[in-house]
């Protein structure tokens, strides 16, 4: 914390910016901890909200070392920029990622099921203004919660309810199974949504249950505002 963290911070530019430039690489390939396994991640970055602030102080310190410029840097969605899909990728991850909504993504490359996306595949990034308001439109619309508790009971809870809150945190990447079909997204609120969750409430500062609550609800709406 205090000045030892920003000290920290600041020399973790420079060592990023530094190993971009000896791998000849641009600051489109920094990417979060959050993207690989889901976990919140850089923390502190990510609740202050300055993730695009810091890549844009690595993209910064990059062109002072006579590093190599990248054409889709930070959160751009210019027309003419492309992603390649990463193993591990979603449309959900990729849309965030560059701040454009998942509706835009499947129109702007012609896909019509927005799980099969393969490693590999080249998608546009052309976006608008508009893009970052249907962005949060459709996080309002696409994303509701149920109200009540939701635990791991036996026979196990299953249905839309449980489905609504696995893919309300798949879209803040606390998948509830990132390794399988769907990211595990099957509406059965099992011991690995429970520990989804409980993974959501431990860096939100909420008791960490692994039980979806009311108090657990408005946070994750907090956060898909």
């Amino acid at each position: 914390g205090g000045a030892r963290y920003k000290a920290a911070e600041k020399l973790a530019i420079k060592f990023v910016a530094q190993l971009l430039k000896e791998r000849g690489w641009g600051i489109d390939r920094v990417r979060k901890h959050q993207d690989w396994n889901g976990k919140y991640c850089p923390h502190r970055i990510l609740s202050e909200g300055r993730w695009d602030e810091v890549k844009a102080a690595i993209a910064n310190e990059l062109r002072k070392i006579g590093g190599k410029s990248s054409a889709s840097s930070g959160g751009s969605s210019g027309s003419g920029t492309t992603y390649t899909v990463k193993k591990g990728d979603t449309l959900s991850v990729i849309a965030k990622e560059h701040g454009v909504s998942v509706a835009n993504l499947q129109s702007w490359n012609n896909i019509k099921d927005p799980n099969k996306i393969t490693v590999g595949q080249k998608l546009k990034l052309k976006g608008s203004s508009s893009s970052s308001s249907t962005k949060t439109s459709g996080k309002k619309t696409s994303y509701p919660l149920p109200s009540g508790i939701i635990k791991v009971t036996s026979p196990m809870t299953k249905g839309t309810n449980v489905r609504q809150v696995q893919n309300a945190l798949a879209s803040l990447y606390f998948y509830p199974d990132k390794g399988a079909k769907n990211n595990g997204i099957d509406g059965v609120y099992g011991p690995k949504t429970a520990n989804a969750v409980k993974r959501f409430q431990s860096v939100n500062g909420l008791t960490a249950d692994g039980i979806y609550g009311p108090k657990t609800r408005a946070k994750i709406e907090a956060l898909l505002k």
